[in-house]
């Protein structure tokens, strides 16, 4: 859980009252889902239980929430975005697998005191290190504005090319000698050292203003009291997340004064060009009706729509008679992903200790639906054929499901903030897992049985959340002579069990081998696949021992 270390005093300058202790403390606790870990005078720490609130990691972020908590301000604090003439121009076709996308910000007029130094150098820091997973996501560099000589380029270097002072230092260094010998550098090598080339930030003149997402320059990336004005970057592997990492940074920036002015991010391989930073708000609908019955109380509409301004939320337009009330939350929720997600905030505004629990009526008697009865009884006879069953995660990573697949990449459910680049998408298989369980337990005796019987999510545009889950079946076997006999003659035990007759027809799969691979039919219906695993993949997987599985989807028969 995410915790950050911030001062009262600055938390009271951007609410704009001073708050005591106990009403801080419970405040925090009921609308923002943190709690108070430690005190030292002015300092407080606060351990965050929503992880995707990032922008709540800071004083500023903070103070903002408590404006309208407290109602001194209502709905979202909106920021003017100045436009300028600074431009970033960007190498696409070398940056394009090492770190390709880039917003910018610049923001002036700065009172860079010593709680504002150490505030922003915090942000960037949790940024980084959490919602950034260690700089590979995503990474910040602030510099000083006005020594920058604009356009800047953003392009990569070999490793031993250029040279330049990085932060806390005094003699120039390589790229190559930044990873080896700087402390930052040797702390994230792992994201660059296997590329042959390095990201750099150069302007017209030929500075080096940083190697992201690893250093800043002495000259131009050190920010002290005499800054006033700042360029702000942000480099990363995904869009979404740069843009709102930059967003984030600049309008804490914004909190403290500072006027912000957008960048023309300029790509040379023909993608449009970019203007960043946009804090422009998140439009939403939601139906009154709904969000009465998800919270259990029957809220009227004008108390609703009070606590959505109390919340963050503008208010855009109500229909009464389409049951529909159209909102605005600020650029910075990337939390809300549904009106279930904004039936949450209106259930907190409201406050969890004024809702009445209310008896249950209507008395039920709970039994196992009919997929799990059935689910059970594929358990009970595979089981009964020597395997063993496993339980995984349903997360897990593109790399598992294609690339040690030997699988181009297809369309597939990705989380928008996965806790790491390992768990980021659903699995749309179960094999691959299975794999990857098999190669952490090769030191385990001989022949090795396994099964699951689990769930996958597939895209469906037709869904209410756009997902469909369907459940498998999965079984593998690997030893010294494992072979598609061996597991066919499983397949047909299985099936004879469960009175289910079915065919097996030759199929291409780059995952098999050609000519031991098979598509499993009921009743001239796809339900599964069956065969002998390529060689590559077991490669891929440092497995040694050949494999052999099938899988079926149970919810189809």
């Amino acid at each position: 859980m995410p915790v950050a270390t911030v001062s009262k005093k600055e938390i009271e300058k951007f609410v704009g009252k001073s708050l005591d202790r106990e009403t801080l403390a419970e405040t925090i606790w009921m609308y923002l889902k943190a709690d108070i870990e430690e005190e030292n005078g002015d300092e407080i720490t606060f351990k965050f239980e929503d992880t995707n609130r990032p922008d709540l990691w800071s004083a500023e972020g903070i103070g903002r929430e408590l404006r309208n908590i407290l109602g001194l301000h209502k709905g979202y604090t909106s920021y003017k975005v100045n436009k300028s003439n600074f431009t970033v121009n960007v190498d696409d076709s070398k940056l394009k697998e090492i770190r390709p996308f880039i917003a910018c910000a610049v923001v002036k007029d700065i009172e860079f005191d010593d709680a504002a130094i150490k505030s922003i150098m915090q942000i960037q820091d949790k940024l980084d290190q959490n919602y950034g997973r260690k700089r590979k996501k995503t990474s910040i560099g602030i510099y000083d504005y006005d020594r920058i000589k604009p356009p800047v380029l953003y392009t990569t270097v070999e490793p031993n090319s250029k040279k330049f002072v990085p932060l806390g230092f005094t003699a120039p260094m390589t790229p190559k000698e930044i990873l080896e010998k700087h402390p930052k550098g040797v702390e994230y090598a792992d994201i660059l050292k296997k590329f042959s080339e390095y990201p750099l930030l150069i302007d017209s003149e030929d500075n080096i203003l940083s190697m992201p997402p690893v250093i800043n320059s002495n000259h131009l990336g050190k920010v002290d009291r005499s800054t006033k004005n700042v360029l702000v970057e942000v480099t990363g592997t995904s869009e979404d997340a740069v843009k709102n990492v930059l967003n984030l940074v600049s309008s804490a920036l914004a909190e403290r004064g500072g006027d912000i002015y957008s960048v023309k991010i300029v790509h040379k391989q023909g993608r449009k060009e970019d203007i960043t930073p946009n804090l422009g708000p998140l439009p939403f609908k939601i139906n009154p009706s709904y969000v009465k019955q998800r919270i259990g109380i029957d809220i009227s509409l004008r108390d609703m729509k009070h606590i959505l301004e109390k919340m963050g939320y503008n208010i855009v337009h109500e229909n009464t008679q389409e049951d529909i009330i159209e909102v605005e939350a600020s650029f910075y929720r990337k939390d809300i992903m549904h009106q279930v997600d904004i039936a949450e905030d209106i259930a907190i505004g409201y406050g969890f200790n004024n809702i009445l629990p209310a008896e249950i009526k209507v008395p039920t008697i709970g039994k196992l639906d009919d997929l799990t009865i059935k689910s059970n009884l594929y358990r009970d006879v595979i089981i009964g054929l020597g395997f063993q069953e496993i339980l995984n995660f349903v997360l897990t990573s593109k790399d598992l499901l294609f690339a040690k697949m030997n699988l181009p990449e297809c369309e597939v459910v990705e989380l928008a903030n996965p806790v790491s680049s390992s768990w980021d998408v659903m699995r749309n298989s179960l094999l691959p897992i299975h794999l990857n369980f098999l190669a952490q337990n090769k030191t385990v005796e001989f022949p090795q049985k396994i099964f699951e019987v689990g769930d996958i999510v597939l895209p469906d545009s037709s869904a209410e959340n756009a997902t469909k889950q369907t459940r498998l079946l999965c079984a593998a076997i690997t030893h010294p002579r494992a072979n598609y006999t061996e597991i066919k003659a499983v397949l047909d035990k299985l099936m004879h069990d469960m009175n289910l007759s079915f065919t097996v027809k030759e199929h291409e799969n780059s995952s098999y081998i050609p000519g031991r691979c098979g598509i499993i039919e009921v009743n001239n219906k796809t339900v599964g696949i069956i065969g002998e695993v390529h060689p590559q993949v077991l490669q891929n997987f440092t497995l040694e021992n050949p494999v052999v599985a099938f899988q079926i989807h149970i919810d189809w028969l």
